[in-house]
């Protein structure tokens, strides 16, 4: 689920929660990253205002977990440690709920989550070691006793930003108790996957990210959501995209709020009139996980042509007729004129890390993708942030420079690529682009980096290069794109002349 739909659910009643043994089973969810900017803090504000609305039942954290209990009471748990079996808690005699039965249920967490890390972790000494569980029992004694356990809620635990080993498993203690634990981090990943072995926390990842600001900062900046979907819808959307997911059938316009993943085809020339017109779910590699969609994509560069002109043909018709295809026989495939005045605009919507803020971006006067669906808006650049934080397609990192003036040209496509992108769902048709240089054509430097950027956005790509000249290879790399070298090398093709010399072909043999 996504941050928005986890709250929704998060905050509902025990008895709307049951599943079908009648048991309320605890959230434990981590987001990493952000989908927009505004979004997030709508979603920040409301999680701020179900905070004060339950505030018996939420315990928050911000960056860190206070140290809160006196020092005679820190010293008195470590000294009792001591004489314990620390691999065995739940059998010890330890009180810190006033519930009997809280008690226990915090024992057992307690002795999972310790076990867990005595496994894991590397304790130089018995004293480190009863330290970090001396840590986790104080915590709990400060923060979780004081919440209501026996409401007809389940008690929340909040995290917002960096986080450290102990507190991932202090977490950790928290769901094993019953209460629905959410980590939300706008940045960056930090250790769960490292610590969480046993998959306890289920993982959202958003392609967006945003500065770690103070949670109140980014709160006050929002405003608070009233539009929740419903259990059910919820429920339901989740198991239709389950058994959607299970059978390689999807609905149409499924992962319209999702994302790709480019999975470059390690392919023959001859998988093309295999593969090239087929659904991205028929090719080999195809898969989902969760909103995201791994498809994989041909990038080719044919240099020369068949002896067999007929040979060829069939090749170019190929590649050429298939649906959602843009052909060009020229490599000057677009408009690279740039209008320096905006261009330099676009230099006050970078951030600190090379990347560029989304929403500044759409504020742009020279902007043109407002009149698009939200989610193509933000599919097209955050696709551009990862091409260029990407160190898997280009050969040499951009200058700040080479970042504008790229950025400017995809503010600036044409009509019919954005379009193709409007009607890219993800699991069926891929968009494809197909270049026939002429004579002893190339591509300059910029159009070349955009086909690596509709690679990122999972195009496929074929350039024929009838003369063998153009080297795409010093821009984009080699493990990105497949280069085929064909029988003879041709300097002064074009497209007409090699079709009308296949047409001709035929009535040759009959020439008198």
């Amino acid at each position: 689920m996504n941050l928005k739909q986890t709250i929704a659910m998060m905050y509902r009643k025990r008895y709307e929660r049951e599943n079908q043994y009648q048991t309320c089973e605890p959230y434990f969810q981590r987001v990493i990253g952000i989908d927009d900017e505004g979004s997030y803090e709508n979603l920040l504000a409301t999680l701020q205002a179900y905070r004060s609305e339950f505030v018996t039942i939420t315990v928050f954290f911000e960056s860190n977990i206070p140290m809160q209990a006196e020092f005679n009471l820190i010293e008195t748990v470590k000294n009792e440690l001591q004489t314990m079996d620390v691999s065995n808690l739940s059998k010890q005699d330890i009180t810190i709920f006033p519930v009997l039965e809280t008690n226990r249920i915090f024992l057992q967490a307690l002795e999972t989550v310790v076990n867990l890390a005595l496994q894991q972790e590397q304790f130089f000494s018995e004293f480190v070691r009863n330290d970090f569980i001396a840590k986790l029992i104080v915590w709990a004694y400060s923060y979780l006793t004081p919440l209501d356990f026996t409401g007809h809620y389940l008690p929340k635990c909040l995290y917002y930003g960096v986080i450290s080993k102990h507190e991932i498993y202090f977490l950790m203690l928290a769901y094993k108790m019953g209460i629905d634990v959410l980590y939300l981090n706008p940045l960056k990943e930090e250790l769960f996957t490292t610590i969480d072995v046993q998959g306890w926390c289920s993982h959202h990842q958003e392609m967006g990210v945003s500065a770690i600001e103070t949670f109140d900062l980014k709160a006050s900046r929002g405003t608070i959501i009233t539009n929740f979907e419903t259990t059910t819808k919820i429920i339901q959307n989740e198991i239709h995209n389950n058994l959607f997911d299970q059978t390689g059938m999807y609905k149409p316009w499924q992962f319209r709020e999702g994302y790709t993943l480019t999975l470059t085809l390690d392919s023959i020339l001859e998988d093309i009139y295999v593969y090239w017109d087929q659904e991205a779910r028929m090719r080999q590699g195809f898969k989902t996980m969760g909103n995201t969609v791994y498809v994989p994509t041909f990038f080719y560069k044919i240099d020369g042509i068949y002896v067999e002109h007929e040979k060829y043909k069939r090749l170019i018709d190929c590649c050429t007729a298939a649906q959602n295809t843009l052909f060009y026989t020229s490599g000057a495939f677009m408009n690279t004129t740039v209008v320096l005045e905006d261009m330099y605009q676009v230099m006050f919507c970078q951030l600190s890390d090379g990347t560029f803020d989304i929403e500044e971006i759409k504020k742009l006067p020279f902007y043109r993708f407002g009149k698009y669906n939200e989610s193509v808006q933000n599919f097209l650049l955050k696709k551009y942030n990862e091409f260029i934080q990407s160190e898997q397609i280009l050969q040499e990192q951009l200058t700040n420079e080479e970042k504008m003036q790229l950025l400017y040209l995809v503010l600036m496509m044409d009509e019919s690529i954005v379009r193709m992108i409007d009607n890219y769902d993800f699991p069926k048709q891929v968009p494809k682009i197909v270049i026939f240089l002429e004579h002893e054509q190339g591509i300059v430097d910029e159009l070349v980096r955009l086909l690596g950027y509709f690679n990122c956005m999972s195009w496929d790509i074929v350039i024929f290069n009838p003369s063998g000249l153009f080297n795409i290879e010093k821009i984009i790399k080699r493990d990105c794109v497949m280069l085929k070298r064909l029988e003879k090398m041709e300097y002064t093709s074009t497209y007409k002349e090699v079709t009308k010399a296949k047409q001709m072909g035929l009535f040759a043999k009959f020439k008198i």
